[in-house]
């Protein structure tokens, strides 16, 4: 089964809902959230019709703040998604109810006599490790295998790394933007440290300006949340590794990495990489 996870909520449970997709994206399954999967001038109600009835799964998250609202944008979506769900036959879980609080599920008809309590919701306010664990299983059918940091393009280094990553940003963007063309490793480590890097250390480079457009930080962005977000990036920081120059084990926080040959170098290490490798010491 391919797809996404279509995930409707309301705003003030964002920071919820922010952790929750964390976790979900970490466990390699594609997530469908409004605020980074709706492209700039996109009409959005289409945007989101399209993405509930392609989507694989529906989770809603319901709390007491979704109670309290008279009027929610998660209002036209759940009507958008019941629609879908009665074209499903009965045995096909496809609308996941989910309690971000302790607080009941709305009464609302799915047709044929039942509600949307009729179906068995996940309680996330009573047990949330164990809850995610079994949401995950649930969603591990769209479970993509995670991006290999091995990336032919990425490891091209007759080329300038900016080179290499716009190509793959490109290549991202025409195939839909799937977890193929993502990267993670030491590529990802290479990416992420590059884009951060100020224009002046990109020397005999394409310079920055001309690779910093929406579809590269686009990119970056999802990279990023690929490997789980912020607690992800702050979980790989704390990995250790050996720096090929001095064979040392140094947290990742002090290492750096060539954009070449994508070695990691300590922190004293600067500029460029030496005299088999052309490539940049970025971080």
């Amino acid at each position: 089964m391919a797809g996404h996870a279509f995930v409707s909520y309301v705003s003030e449970d964002s920071p919820t809902v922010n952790r929750l997709v964390a976790a979900v994206r970490q466990s390699g399954v594609e997530v469908w959230l409004d605020r980074d999967s709706i492209r700039p001038g996109a009409r959005w109600r289409s945007s989101i019709r399209s993405a509930i009835e392609q989507g694989a799964f529906f989770l809603a998250c319901f709390s007491s703040h979704c109670a309290e609202r008279s009027k929610s944008y998660m209002n036209e979506e759940l009507v958008l998604a019941i629609d879908e769900l009665r074209k499903y036959p009965a045995d096909r879980a496809w609308f996941i109810p989910l309690k971000l609080s302790a607080h009941d599920i709305p009464d609302r008809t799915i047709g044929g006599g039942e509600t949307l309590r009729d179906l068995q919701w996940l309680d996330l306010s009573a047990d949330w490790d164990n809850g995610v664990s079994t949401l995950v299983g649930l969603l591990s059918g769209i479970r993509k295998p995670p991006p290999q940091s091995g990336n032919p393009v990425v490891m091209d280094t007759s080329r300038p790394f900016g080179e290499r990553v716009g190509q793959l940003a490109r290549a991202w963007e025409k195939s839909g933007r799937g977890a193929d063309w993502l990267v993670n490793g030491k590529v990802f480590f290479a990416l992420y440290c590059w884009f951060l890097t100020p224009l002046d250390r990109h020397r005999g480079a394409k310079r920055r300006s001309d690779l910093q457009d929406a579809v590269v930080a686009e990119y970056v962005a999802w990279c990023y949340a690929a490997i789980g977000g912020d607690a992800g990036w702050d979980a790989w920081l704390r990995e250790r590794t050996l720096c090929s120059c001095h064979r040392e084990s140094w947290s990742m926080e002090n290492l750096r990495i060539c954009t070449g040959c994508l070695r990691y170098r300590c922190i004293d290490h600067l500029g460029r990489c030496g005299s088999d490798c052309d490539g940049e010491i970025v971080g």
